[in-house]
């Protein structure tokens, strides 16, 4: 104050009796002069209790820095749920991945069969664009000869728990026909209600090789009914997998030797000898894997020729 300049804001401290703790006081100074003197002859003195406001202060420093303390003992914990967020991005573009282009159709129905959700696959198995689907019932897409089927395996899914699966006939937008198969379960959704999941695969390639794996295998068993020689195919554990009966016929004039062809597999009972020989000719062409022994066996028919 000496000096001739003003003070101000000074922050101070004082202890009074009558009351607990410090009071703070802002105090500034502002010296007053004479005409033609340097030194101030008096100066007015401001003093302001700030003391609830430094307290605050005071609390507010404390707590910031209490936060900067948790803050840097967070940072390294917000780093790994940053980590894990992105984890769960990636995840979650992989799952819609999955969900979107996965080769087979996947629809959420409520209990009415009204479409909730669909991928765009299942859109483009029945031809349609996606949001054209969206509630919209499934059974406009079943096949006429179909929705009995349909409609059974429905409630059965409703019903029941569990997986559930069928083969249908499924119209695409253009009306062509294609055979699908169909596994679907019961779930409940966020508000409570049933929904019914399904998955939609077109089989019509799978069709096309059954029917010709059927049709190779027609051919075989006219193969063996045609032959002109007596004809056994067995597996590994000498049962019997095909055999030619017509063949076998002059055997049943003989009623020593019967023939027994009921569950797939066929038992001949005749000289013991002649079941053993037959054993060791199958063991011999399975060891070997070529036509290892040749057996020829004399049959008396009804006739009595050999």
């Amino acid at each position: 104050m000496r000096t001739g300049k003003e003070v101000r804001d000074v922050i101070m401290g004082i202890s009074n009796p009558g009351k607990e703790g410090i009071i703070w006081l802002n105090v500034s100074n502002l010296p007053q002069f004479r005409p033609g003197e340097n030194m101030p002859y008096r100066i007015y003195s401001i003093f302001e209790d700030i003391t609830e406001r430094y307290r605050l202060e005071e609390d507010l420093h404390r707590k910031t820095e209490e936060l900067q303390f948790h803050q840097a003992d967070l940072e390294p914990q917000a780093e790994e749920l940053k980590q894990s967020y992105l984890v769960l991005e990636e995840s979650r573009d992989r799952f819609l991945d999955l969900y979107e282009f996965a080769p087979i159709g996947d629809f959420t129905l409520n209990d009415k069969t009204l479409i909730k959700e669909v991928n765009l696959i299942g859109a483009t198995l029945l031809g349609v664009e996606r949001n054209k689907l969206i509630n919209h019932g499934l059974g406009r897409f079943i096949a006429p000869e179909s929705l009995d089927a349909w409609d059974q395996y429905f409630v059965n899914i409703r019903q029941h728990g569990g997986k559930h699966s069928c083969t249908l006939h499924l119209i695409q937008a253009d009306g062509s026909l294609f055979p699908a198969w169909l596994e679907g379960f019961k779930l409940i959704d966020g508000e409570g209600l049933i929904a019914v999941r399904i998955t939609i695969i077109n089989i019509t390639e799978l069709k096309f090789v059954e029917d010709k794996l059927r049709e190779s295998k027609e051919r075989l068993h006219s193969y063996i009914d045609n032959a002109s020689d007596g004809l056994f195919i067995a597996d590994e554990t000498g049962h019997y997998l095909e055999v030619n009966i017509s063949n076998l016929i002059i055997l049943a004039g003989n009623p020593s030797i019967q023939i027994i062809d009921g569950t797939g597999t066929l038992q001949i009972f005749a000289d013991p000898l002649f079941e053993k020989v037959m054993y060791n000719l199958i063991d011999n062409t399975i060891r070997h894997g070529e036509i290892a022994t040749e057996v020829r066996v004399s049959v008396l028919t009804g006739k009595g020729d050999i």
